[in-house]
């Protein structure tokens, strides 16, 4: 093979295009999708050559240099003296000679099984049937806790036309609307298949988050004559849920990583195809013909998996089932005596929602309430700022490192105790440390503690700093941290990492090098997308460099409206009747006046006395209401 240098002297492609075949030959050659590497994240050059050189370096030191070679040939991205190179390697190497077996596809690569066997289980948890009017329409994928997303013209029928000539969804569209998951068929003990029991979940009364309609030809199976009319008109549409069924089950993720895979790489499509239970294709990326080529797969993507009325609003994943697109149609302006269907790209999904909205919404604390903390027996109240921040973090990947500080006898380290209830144990790896249990334990002592924390079946094993010829820094970086790291992704299982550590004011990390281990976890972050980490009480300032991933939840004393807000969400709850304000109002004072006075003469009790007083109005009055009270 050519020098690094030489090879990327030879590439004449525009740095798009170089950026997307870099992407897109991860998809083969990376296993985790949370490691792909934008071009642009490498190449930082202003100088094409120079930033090829530098992304071609990434790739040779991870593995799949070669692979993006023969890609750059496939492409007719480079200017020939690559090709001829490999001619000339292959014939002095006889690899024409015939041989037993043989890579028919070295770009491709291999798939891996484990990948796979997850992928199809998390696909079966989150794709639903859409149900308009009682009638199934069409297929979405659950990608919040509380969000579906599926094609616009699946849903057209609750959209109007707007004054200004659009479409505007219908505010009331909401009762007709719902989503129903797992409808597919299960292996019984007889060894047949049989129907399993489904959950249908209803739309939120404000249903609409975000659309993008079709054009006007595809709503009539037909596609326009200029392609480039398709250019944003994305036909999606983000539905919000009545109830938080992602909390449960997890979701897919919006990355903006997801290219559609290259021409003839292997997708798997799951769809309701006929309103029957849940199916599964496998097929391959289509190559657009020359007459086409400059809107695919910009504006759509081809491909041949078989697909029906109900198949529309299908995710679309690649062999790393990294979300990359949603099912639309059928292609109908194939010269070619063959049936292609066409998708919508989720990187135009992504990049329209996002200059329209910015961020998806996270499930507000009134619609997927936390009632109360089990283990404490405490209600959950005033807690609403930072349930939404670990919402955001969870669906929207920021803020990574959430700081928690406040006075004492404030809630603030209770609040762990609310981030524990709110996230599922199956979706999250939650390892939870105690600042005073820990403060005394050295670094190894401390990541021994952590994997002990979180479930780590083989603790590494970690050799010791007098071991290296460098300093304890270089020792963390090049030991501990890595084998860390290492551990808790391998224990993670696909779930979100968080890391909590309490009552951090009340002590220091006095163990030797564990404070420096502490801050090159915090460090991580940065890269690892799966790491969450949330301080209560940290003393100082954290690392400039992840004050752009870190918010800050500065708890305040509970005021009045913080419990009218908790007795009115738990009357609304239980679906009694419509919370009696004047009562409710007049209750919360009383309430209120007497935690000044506990504050004042028992500080310490005075949110545990809080809670009994709270718990107990709600109790009262739901009795009474129930037997005809308060009306």
């Amino acid at each position: 093979m050519l020098p690094i240098e030489n090879i990327a002297a030879s590439i004449f492609a525009s740095r798009s295009s170089f950026g997307r075949l870099f992407l897109q030959v991860q998809v083969d050659h990376v296993a985790d999708p949370a490691l792909r590497t934008a071009f642009e994240a490498v190449g930082l050059s202003g100088v094409d050559r120079e930033a090829y050189k530098s992304a071609l370096e990434y790739a040779q030191a991870n593995g799949w240099l070669e692979p993006l070679v023969h890609a750059l040939v496939e492409e007719n991205l480079e200017d020939g003296e690559i090709a001829g190179s490999l001619v000339e390697s292959a014939s002095a190497s006889g690899e024409r000679r015939a041989k037993l077996q043989a890579m028919t596809n070295l770009a491709r690569g291999f798939d891996n099984p484990a990948l796979i066997y997850r992928g199809i289980a998390s696909g079966m948890r989150w794709t639903v049937k859409v149900i308009v009017n009682g009638e199934v329409k069409g297929t979405g994928i659950l990608i919040g806790p509380h969000l579906v997303l599926t094609a616009w013209h699946v849903v057209s029928a609750l959209f109007s036309h707007g004054v200004s000539g659009g479409y505007e969804p219908v505010a009331t569209a909401g009762s007709k609307l719902r989503v129903e998951f797992d409808d597919f068929l299960a292996l019984v003990s007889s060894g047949a298949f049989a129907p399993r029991s489904t959950l249908t979940v209803p739309a939120h009364k404000e249903w609409c988050v975000i659309f993008s309609h079709c054009h006007a030809a595809e709503l009539n199976d037909t596609l326009p004559d200029d392609l480039n009319e398709l250019d944003g008109l994305w036909d999606y549409a983000v539905i919000r849920l009545a109830e938080c069924p992602g909390i449960e089950r997890r979701w897919a993720s919006l990355d903006a990583r997801a290219v559609v895979p290259r021409a003839n790489s292997r997708i798997i499509v799951f769809q309701h195809p006929a309103t029957q239970p849940l199916k599964t294709d496998q097929a391959d990326i289509v190559v657009a013909e020359a007459a086409t080529a400059a809107a695919i797969p910009r504006l759509r993507f081809l491909h041949a998996a078989n697909a029906t009325g109900g198949s529309s609003g299908g995710p679309c994943f690649d062999k790393t089932f990294m979300l990359f697109g949603l099912h639309q149609g059928v292609w109908t302006q194939s010269t070619a005596n063959r049936t292609i269907n066409r998708g919508v790209p989720i990187q135009r999904v992504i990049e329209d929602y996002k200059e329209k909205i910015k961020d998806l919404p996270v499930p507000d604390p009134s619609d997927s309430p936390i009632w109360r903390v089990a283990d404490l027996s405490a209600p959950v109240i005033g807690c609403d700022v930072f349930q939404t921040m670990v919402w955001r973090s969870a669906i929207a990947g920021m803020p990574r490192v959430i700081s928690i500080q406040g006075e004492a006898f404030t809630g603030k380290t209770f609040r762990l105790a609310v981030l524990s209830a709110m996230l599922s144990d199956g979706s999250h790896l939650k390892i939870e440390l105690d600042a005073t249990t820990i403060s005394k334990l050295n670094a190894v002592e401390l990541a021994q503690e952590i994997c002990k924390a979180a479930g780590v079946a083989d603790h590494p094993i970690f050799a010791p700093v007098t071991e290296f010829a460098s300093t304890p820094a270089a020792w963390l970086r090049g030991e501990v941290l890595p084998k860390l790291m290492a551990a808790l992704d391998a224990a993670r299982a696909g779930r979100l990492v968080w890391l909590t550590i309490a009552e951090l004011n009340k002590t220091d990390i006095q163990g030797e090098n564990a404070s420096a281990l502490l801050l090159s976890i915090y460090g991580q972050t940065r890269s690892s997308e799966w790491l969450r980490i949330v301080l209560d009480g940290m003393k100082g300032d954290l690392p400039a460099a992840i004050h752009p991933l870190s918010d800050r939840d500065d708890v305040m004393p509970l005021d009045v409206d913080d419990i009218k807000v908790y007795v009115r969400r738990a009357i609304v709850g239980m679906e009694l009747q419509v919370p009696n304000e004047f009562l409710v109002s007049v209750l919360a004072e009383m309430t209120m006046t007497d935690y000044r006075k506990w504050r004042i003469g028992d500080p310490s009790s005075a949110l545990s006395l809080l809670a009994e007083r709270v718990s107990f109005i709600v109790r009262i009055y739901l009795k009474d209401a129930a037997a005809g009270g308060y009306s």
